[in-house]
Parts: C-alpha cells; structure tokens; sequence
C-alpha cells in the first residue's frame, strides 16, 4: 500500500514541480502593467495663463471641469470591426470589392461639409480583441499581452474612465448594443439595451436590436452622452471574410442607420463613428497585423469644427487619444490613467485663428498636467519607472511649462502664430514621447524572475530523467502532431471559435460550457493521448514485465512501477517542450516578433502540457484503480 502511494506522491510532485517552473516563468515573462485606483476630480488645479482662462469666463458653466464643455451630448457609434478601408473612399478603384465604397454618406459628408467632419486612421494598440479595445477607448491607458485572456470572460474596470467621470458630473448614459460594455461598467447606464455577443454565426439580432432603441433614444432628451455598439460588421468578417457579398449588405446598412443619425445632429451635439479594431482577409482580429489594428473614426458636428481651412486626407491618431478628446471636449477631467494626446484641432471658440490657438495649447496643457500627475503617482507605488527615466520625464515637463512661462506673457495675448505653433508642438512632442517611454518601459522583463523559473523546470526535468524510451518520446511526438494535423496552429487568431455552438443554440450564455467546448476542440489531440498513456505498458514492455514476473517479482509491482515510469516520462518530454519554448521567449525577449510568435508560443505549450499532463495524471489513476480493483478480487477470492 505504501508503494502504490509513493508512486503516486511522486508523479503528482513531479507534475506540481513543473506547474511552479512555468507560473514563475510567465510572472516574469508576460508583461503586466500596475492598474491604478486614483480618480481625476474638477477640484484638481493646473495653473491657467489668465489671458485665456478669461476667455472662457463668460461659457464657464457650474457642471463643467475648468474649461466650458465644446458640445453638451454626444454620439458614440462604435461598428466592430471597422476598418480603415471600409471607411475610405477610392475614387480610382474599378475592381469588385464588397467591402469598398460602401459608406458612401462619409466621402459625401467630407465633401460637401468639410468644416463639419474630420476622417481619422484609427490605430489600435494590441491585443485587437473587443474587451481590450473598449478598455482603451474608455480609459486611455495601454495594454499589456496577459490582458487578451480575459477578453472572453469580461470583468468591471476599476481604472479612471470616462464613463466614470460623466457620472461624477451627474451626466446620464444611455447603451445599446455588444453586452461585454454590461460586463465591465455594470450598474452605470441610465437605460441599457444589451444584446449576446458572442455568437459569430449571427449576424443581424444585435444590430436590428440597436436599430430598434436608436432613433427613439435620439429622440429623448435625458441622456448626455448615446452609445450604440453594432456587431455585424465583425460577426460577417469571423463567418464570411470581408470581401463576401454579405459584408456588402451589412456596411450598405450601416450607410442607412447613419445617414438617419446624422440628418437629426443638432449643433449641441457631436457625433463619433469608430470601429475598434480592423480584421484580416479571412474576418478574423486578435494580433498586431496591420490590418487588424487600423480601424476607423470619424467626427462629426452639426456646426463648424473648425473654421480654418479644412484637412484634405486624414490624420492617424491612437485610439488611447479618443479619451483626453472627448474628456475636454464635453468638459470633463481627463481620466487619471490616461496617456493619450487630444485632437486638439477639434476645438474652436471664436473665428481668430491665433485665439483659438492658445486655446488648442491649453488643451495640450491640460493634457500634459494630467500625464504628468499619472507618472509620479505611478513612479512612487511601482518599481516599473527606474530613477533616471521618471527624473528625465518629470524634468521635461517642468522645462515645458517653464518655456511656455517665458514666452507668453500672462496679461495679454501676444505670440505670433509661429511662436505659438512651437509651442504647440513642444506639448505634442512630450506627450508622445511620454508614450513611448512608457510602452518600452512597460516591456520591461523581470529576468530574476525568469531566470528562477527556467531553474525549476530544469529541476523538474532532471528529476524526471531516468532512462528514456523510444517508444513513449514517439507517442508525445504523435500527440504533438495530432495537433498540427487536425489543422491548430500556435495562434490565437487561428482558433477555432465556432466549435463553442457544436449542438448548441447559438445565444447560450453558458461561457464555461462554451469555453469547454472550444478547449475540446483544440487540445482532444493531447487528451486522448495522455488518457491513453498507460496503455503503453502492455504494448511496449511485455517481454520485460515477464522476464520480471518469472524471476517472482510481485505483479501488482511491476504494473505500478511501469505505469509510473511512463507517466513520468510522458510529462518529462511535454515539460523540455514548454522548457523550450520558455528559453526561446526568454532569449529572444527584445526580437520583433516576440509578441507575434514566441510569446503566443510559449502560450500555446504551457496549455498544452497542463491539459496533457493532467490527462497523464487522469490515465494513469485509472490504471492504478483497475490494477488496483483486479488484485483486490484476486485476494477476496483466495480468502474465500
């Protein structure tokens, strides 16, 4: 009895050694970024050059943060999946597209009333799933890899948003559409129409669902701020590819539903249609490919946006910078997280172009304040920001604000326009840079970590060498293959979504189940195999076990003593796999495409070799019972 326990202590020791190797290896290796409680509130101050800040008393209003609000409501149109090109209009193309020049109402709105409307390429940070883009759209703040996982099973934001900061101000929400907005801002909307997203096959019931709450919320007069999410677009490209004629119909249709929008805008409101990623050739999104993270925005306003002389083309703008925009623009603080730059050229106050100007600087001063703030509460809670690098940005802000002291005198409104354009440029030029030190800091790797994490699995592999066979390294490479074969690839935009409605309906909102059904998809290969691992036992050690059973070895040992070495075998080839794959990712953390190969990669092994293992385990505690079971009969019948 006390065998049988041993060997199975140890193969469960084995296996748990191996679990430990890999959770500190990913705690180092995947990239995490320190979330932030603190809120902006309209209390905070940031010094105004007082020429200005008299411009605005005269529209300043008791619900608003500092500088009055540009527009009193707003119009958030987001269509899934919209990409650049859907938008875009191509005179010159004379190919067949489906998906080219369907949107007509924006080419023809950018012609006739160009003050009215901006077009932008809206660029996506990565990962280009749903739930990380509308946390980037609400928030400002930048992703990190681990957050794609929980894209399928959504959770309430805690950072700053500015969903948050129209409810401090009293300011009422109205939703319809993709209920993953339901999972991460519950109990915020003053009315709410969400509809079951994850059904891919269905491509009309959330969009007739928004179609059937939009007009008649238009129509009302208790809501600041109308967000409606349509799926369509996004569910036509995952079923069919963009170029289908299906994908014709959707985007014709969105061409009417926003033409009905736009014909009742008033000039109080602004109107914003964006999509949140793009999609590849074959529909689906999920990495950094350029076609999956090239969406796009467009603005709208029922008066002049600006009263220069209009952009011709676009501006390609994050999609972080939607958050400091639409902050300012209906007059709320800035979310505390934010590290997006505002369109400042959609603010104007007055015809003067040099006025507005200074006014368009303010905004850049607003913006960078609050950057500023972000970084040295976020420098003091966490050890991300080395000494030298939050010094270099602090005092480069400091040396911002003290130019713009120097050269504006505070009485009067006196720069020329190139004068005040290098200023402009100054705050542009900080706050990108603030960005970009900010990502490449945030793909900052803890290697103690990593390296301690490599030293276990090896730990655990070399505790696992005894003697190597042949026949079990074959049946892992089987299992291995089984996985190519059956048509997987180590990607997360290659797996196979649709096996989650394998005999269901498709608005089951069981994710568990749903997720269950996807994982049997993409790893049956590794459970049929670690299931049957023991199996091997009578295949491949026949001769041996009775050579052994001849010499008087007791047969209950033989049988766990080999169903034991098998098991750790089996785990031991699928562990230098994820080993591997970890030093792989490890050494070729700074490669350009770490986050498009190794680290999905890495992924993709470490869920691989805990489902086969476990199925190992499963396999291997059947074969112990049945050995088990089979020898207790043997003695119940002998006493009897």
């Amino acid at each position: 009895m006390h065998y049988r326990w041993n060997l199975v202590l140890t193969v469960v020791w084995l296996w748990l050694l191996y679990v430990a190797g890999i959770h500190i290896f990913t705690k180092g290796f995947l990239l995490r970024r320190m979330e932030i409680a603190n809120k902006s509130h309209c209390s905070q101050p940031w010094r105004f050059n007082t020429a200005i800040q008299s411009l605005y008393q005269s529209n300043k209003e008791k619900d608003t943060c500092t500088i009055p609000a540009q527009y009193h409501r707003a119009i958030l149109i987001i269509i899934d999946a919209l990409r650049f090109d859907f938008v875009k209009y191509d005179e010159n193309w004379m190919g067949q597209s489906y998906y080219r020049n369907k949107l007509k109402i924006i080419h023809e709105l950018m012609t006739t009333r160009p003050n009215q409307s901006r077009l932008y390429q809206f660029m996506a940070d990565p990962p280009t799933t749903t739930m990380q883009r509308i946390k980037g759209l609400t928030t400002g703040s930048l992703p990190t890899f681990v957050d794609a996982g929980s894209n399928f099973q959504s959770s309430q934001i805690s950072e700053d948003n500015f969903i948050h900061q129209l409810r401090q101000l009293n300011k009422t929400i109205v939703f319809m559409g993709d209920d993953t907005w339901e999972g991460l801002y519950p109990n915020v909307f003053h009315r709410s129409h969400p509809f079951p997203s994850f059904n891919v096959k269905d491509l009309h019931s959330v969009d007739n669902g928004v179609v059937k709450h939009l007009m008649p919320e238009m129509h009302r007069h208790d809501w600041s701020v109308l967000i409606a999410h349509f799926l369509g677009v996004d569910h036509c490209g995952h079923t069919y590819g963009p170029n289908h004629p299906e994908m014709s119909n959707k985007l014709i249709q969105m061409d009417t539903i926003l033409r009905k929008i736009i014909a009742n805008i008033d000039n109080d409101t602004i109107l914003l249609i964006m999509g949140d990623h793009g999609m590849t050739r074959t529909g689906d999104h999920g990495g950094d490919s350029d076609a999956e993270i090239t969406a796009a925005l467009f603005v709208y306003s029922g008066r002049p946006i600006n009263n220069g002389r209009p952009d011709k083309g676009w501006k390609t703008i994050s999609q972080a910078d939607l958050v400091p925009t639409i902050s300012l623009l209906l007059g709320l603080p800035i979310p505390f997280a934010n590290l997006g730059l505002v369109a400042d050229e959609l603010f104007t106050i007055t015809n003067d172009s040099l006025i507005n100007m200074y006014h368009r600087i303010e905004m850049l001063r607003i913006n960078a304040w609050q950057v500023n703030t972000y970084l040295k509460t976020y420098s003091k809670l966490a050890n991300d920001f080395l000494g030298p690098i939050s010094l270099q940005l602090e005092e480069e802000y400091t040396a911002l604000e003290a130019n713009y002291w120097k050269n504006l005198n505070s009485h009067d409104l006196s720069l020329n326009s190139e004068q005040l354009s290098n200023i402009h440029r100054a705050y542009q030029s900080y706050l990108r840079n603030v960005r970009e030190i900010c990502a490449s800091v945030w793909a900052k790797f803890d290697m103690i970590t990593i390296c301690f994490g490599l030293l276990i699995l090896m730990i655990a592999i070399i505790s696992s060498v005894m003697s190597c066979w042949t026949q079990i390294l074959t049946w892992e490479i089987l299992c291995s293959q089984s996985y190519f074969i059956t048509g997987h690839q180590n990607a997360i935009i290659t797996i196979r979504w649709a096996a989650a409605f394998t005999g269901l309906h498709g608005d089951s909102n069981s994710y568990a189940l749903l997720g269950l059904l996807v994982l049997l998809n993409t790893y049956a290969a590794q459970i049929i195999f670690g299931l049957c691992v023991t199996l091997l036992v009578p295949m491949i050690r026949y001769p041996e076990l009775w050579k052994k059973y001849r010499k008087g070895v007791n047969r209950e040992i033989i049988c766990y003593s080999s169903f034991f070495e098998i098991v750790v075998y089996f785990i031991l080839f699928c562990g230098i796999k994820v080993f591997s794959a970890a030093i792989a990712a490890a050494v070729l953390r700074r490669h350009l495409m770490a986050w498009k190969i190794f680290a999905p990669r890495l992924l993709f092994e470490v869920s691989s070799f805990i489902i086969t293992s476990l199925s190992a385990l499963v396999g291997y505690l059947i074969g112990y019972r049945f050995v088990s079971l089979h020898e207790d009969d043997k003695c119940n019948i002998r006493s009897s």
